[in-house]
């Protein structure tokens, strides 16, 4: 009997040994799925900067656009530096191309004379609707948003 217990004895510590799992070693399926996730950790990292960077950097031409003398002016900037940030942060682009919008309507002054336009201001009521158009142009991206500014008139 003992001589039998000898025998079985390596074979069993042999089966045991093979059947406990190694917790300390990662089989070599699993590294490639972690450098894999690693490396896409880094791209998106990357990527978030180069957009927060992005977006500073239209920050500041926005605050440049808010110095231009004439609304118009300031309206087309806003209006394209909306275009160059609505695929980084469609919320803010939203806003810009409302404040241009605005910017492209008659003042409270010109409104009231209405009709009394004459024909040296007719350049300027063109420039006022080619401005206009582009924010349009830009805000068709979101068709509800310009479509409710067709109809849209300045808070007071």
């Amino acid at each position: 009997m003992i001589k039998t217990a000898q025998s079985i004895l390596p074979l069993l510590a042999l089966m045991i040994s093979a059947a406990v799992p190694h917790y300390g070693q990662t089989t070599t399926a699993a590294l490639p799925q972690n450098r894999a996730d690693e490396a896409k950790r880094a791209d998106n990292n990357e990527l978030e900067l180069k957009r927060m960077a992005l977006i500073g950097d239209l920050q500041i031409l926005s605050a440049e656009a808010s110095n231009l003398d004439k609304p118009l002016a300031r309206a087309l900037a806003r209006a394209e530096i909306a275009d160059a940030a609505w695929a980084l942060d469609p919320d803010w682009s939203k806003q810009l191309l409302r404040e241009a919008y605005e910017l492209t309507l008659p003042s409270d002054e010109d409104a009231a004379e209405g009709d009394k336009r004459t024909e040296t201001s007719a350049p300027l009521a063109r420039s006022e609707q080619a401005v206009r158009s582009r924010v349009l142009q830009i805000a068709a991206r979101d068709s509800a948003l310009a479509k409710s500014w067709l109809t849209w008139a300045p808070r007071d």
